[in-house]
């Protein structure tokens, strides 16, 4: 399986350095927050900022989640 496109649930500090690193390598990288900051943070690097958790599972070959303990 060719991942090309890697989605993140969570792109605060470790969602973003995540997000970082793979845009670094050449991926694709789709995400969501429920901060709208980070959100637009991600596009700004070169990320693609989606409007809810099932766009991002729905347009995405793998998905992380870099959630808190309490969500």
């Amino acid at each position: 399986m060719t991942i090309e496109k890697v989605g993140l649930i969570g792109i605060g500090l470790l969602g973003g350095s995540l997000a970082e690193r793979l845009l670094q390598g050449g991926s694709e990288v789709c995400g969501f927050d429920l901060d709208e900051s980070r959100r637009t943070w991600l596009a700004e690097v070169g990320g693609h900022s989606l409007a809810s958790t099932e766009e991002v599972f729905a347009g995405c070959d793998l998905v992380l989640l870099s959630l808190p303990t309490s969500a």
